[in-house]
């Protein structure tokens, strides 16, 4: 099968990070902090008192305890995000949310799958039928995965990276919410479907990598057209199990970068 177009996911595919709830917690801690040093020249005239935003972190961490109990992560990110965006960042300027955007990447940039990354950025340059390195569709935040990549080193190695938006308000002024509409199994599947239309690039000839049962949309997508659905190799052992028994053989799971590079070189073995 010729490869001409590779999907990623971001959060637990390509960097340790489930989700985008560091970047999100990171904005609350430094409107918190600077709350409490009203001589930091920051966000002064932020409206939620301190305790608001102290607030807001417990019912995050209750709304995490709902995760590790086995509820459905669909409604318990929807849930977390509408505390994030409704306690802290509706109204916040967005040179201020891109300055702590800025802080987060250098740090989260030590989290990516550097070997993975790797490999991404050499098929690219040794698989002559690859046309589309594709990031996404991901619900991680778009501008994050950017200034992630770009402070690990890994700027213009994909092609385009689909994520949630950072929604605006007073002409671009302040920041509204973080977006959520790429958030969801079906949801995914189709933004991938319709990607693949728009570049007229048929299932059969694409690969998509993930780590979770949220992307089990794109994975069923390619299974049924005679893609590759490839568990990422950070991915819990859990899920390798589980797509395995859903997919049998349709699905990849590679034990390594190695081996995840030799799928993308076209190689008939892992």
């Amino acid at each position: 099968m010729p490869i001409r177009a590779a999907y990623f996911d971001w959060n637990g595919t390509l960097i340790q990070d489930r989700d985008d709830v560091g970047v999100l917690d990171a904005i609350r801690y430094k409107v918190q902090w600077e709350r409490f040093n009203p001589l930091s020249g920051g966000v002064r005239y932020h409206t939620k008192p301190f305790w608001d935003l102290w607030a807001l972190k417990n019912e995050v961490d209750r709304l995490y305890k709902y995760l590790n109990d086995g509820a459905n992560p669909e409604i318990v990110y929807k849930e977390i995000y509408a505390a994030y965006n409704k306690g802290v960042v509706e109204g916040l300027p967005m040179g201020f949310v891109e300055s702590v955007i800025d802080e987060y990447a250098g740090d989260a940039a030590q989290r990516v799958d550097k070997p993975v990354l790797d490999q991404i950025r050499k098929a690219r340059s040794e698989n002559p039928t690859l046309k589309y390195l594709v990031l996404g569709p991901s619900s991680g935040c778009r501008p994050a995965i950017e200034k992630t990549l770009e402070s690990a080193g890994y700027e213009g190695v994909f092609t385009r990276v689909i994520g949630n938006r950072i929604e605006q308000m007073n002409g671009g002024k302040h920041a509204k919410r973080f977006g959520i509409e790429l958030l969801g199994s079906d949801v995914k599947r189709r933004f991938l479907e319709e990607d693949l239309a728009m570049m007229d690039v048929s299932p059969a000839d694409a690969i998509y990598m993930g780590d979770s049962e949220m992307d089990w949309g794109c994975f069923e997508l390619l299974a049924e057209a005679g893609g590759v659905p490839i568990v990422a190799p950070m991915a819990p052992k859990r899920f390798s199990e589980s797509s395995a028994s859903r997919y049998g053989l349709k699905v990849k799971i590679p034990v390594n970068a190695k081996g995840f590079g030799k799928i993308l070189l076209n190689s008939p073995t892992l």
